[in-house]
């Protein structure tokens, strides 16, 4: 199963390669979508974990039905799967291991 980066990255590419077919700037994209342009930058670059309703928004905003949006995903992951140790998530810190 793909990283929780992979995915945020995929999803980013894709939007980005959606809006420049449609020779739309960040901020074009962002009005339509009601959302703010430094939102679509940051999902662009993987950096944004979009949310379901705003992923609709997106899909909108570039005229494109969800479907279309995530055609180019292959992999479906099945409930239960598990990912490979080069892609499991490392523990996190406490507080006090940050110090």
């Amino acid at each position: 199963m793909a990283a929780v980066d992979d995915v945020r990255t995929a999803i980013g590419r894709r939007v980005r390669e959606l809006r420049q077919g449609l020779k739309l700037s960040q901020e074009a994209l962002a009005e339509r979508a009601q959302l703010h342009p430094t939102y679509i930058g940051g999902i662009e670059r993987g950096e944004r974990n979009v949310s379901a309703v705003n992923i609709e928004r997106i899909a909108a905003g570039l005229n494109t039905s969800l479907a279309d949006l995530f055609a180019p995903f292959k992999h479906v992951p099945k409930p239960g799967e598990k990912r490979s140790p080069s892609t499991a998530r490392k523990p996190r810190r406490t507080r006090r291991q940050r110090r």
